[in-house]
């Protein structure tokens, strides 16, 4: 956001042969992307609607980092990050592992202060924080297991139920299914973690999608979601 830079995240469905990860980019000022840069050359093919890499850009400051959280294939349990310094990226590093073979990934930077959020959900239904203090990722916490009506957390976790947004103020909202039709929310403000808070949505379907957006200069934070009726709220 303070150097006018553009990224773009690119990784191969199950019709490819590899599930490679790619990255673009387009610098502050210019109308062009850049080469396509492989992050991660893999050897089989990876499942299709996965979110498995993301990417968020620094607001504290005026820092031009950015950073871009991604799993490596559909077995691994350890998340890797890789941090883009204001001119490329650094190398490949690790954040704290998981448990469960990584379904989804969502990354978002704080807008006050040194400090990233990643959720990651997994194979088990679990789904789970970890925090960045601008140098190093914290131990994992688990907000939540989602299951779907016969209890798997394993069919449930390949639906993407939850997100995470900043607030202007630096306070995290993370909204999490649990298997029911209400979802919950945390709330981390730097320091310590609230919840579960839950919400009372009118529905009777399991919540299968959640999406948040954050209003950057104001403390309102819009949700959508979308359930096992394949409703949407």
């Amino acid at each position: 956001p303070n150097s006018g830079a553009f990224f773009a995240g690119i990784y191969e469905d199950d019709t490819s042969a590899t599930d490679d990860l790619t990255t673009i980019n387009m610098t502050g000022g210019t109308q062009t992307w850049n080469a396509a840069s492989t992050v991660w050359s893999g050897p089989v093919p990876r499942n299709l609607g996965m979110f498995q890499i993301d990417l968020a850009g620094q607001k504290y400051s005026s820092s031009t980092e950015a950073m871009m959280v991604y799993d490596v294939q559909s077995t691994s349990t350890l998340p890797k990050y890789q941090v883009w310094n204001g001119s490329s990226w650094d190398a490949e590093a690790s954040a704290s592992a998981v448990t469960g073979e990584i379904r989804h990934l969502v990354v978002e930077h704080c807008p006050i202060r040194d400090e990233a959020i990643l959720l990651v959900g997994t194979s088990t239904g679990q789904i789970q924080m970890q925090v960045w203090d601008g140098s190093a990722w914290g131990s994992v916490t688990v907000l939540s297991t989602n299951v779907d009506a016969n209890g798997s957390g394993d069919l449930q976790s390949y639906y993407r139920a939850f997100d995470l947004a900043y607030t202007s103020s630096g306070v995290a909202y993370m909204v999490v299914g649990d298997g029911t039709a209400d979802p919950n929310y945390y709330t981390w403000n730097g320091t310590t973690l609230s919840g579960p808070t839950d919400i009372n949505a009118p529905t009777t379907g399991i919540v299968n999608w959640i999406e948040l957006a954050s209003n950057p200069s104001s403390d309102i934070i819009g949700m959508i979601m979308i359930d096992a009726n394949v409703d949407v709220y």
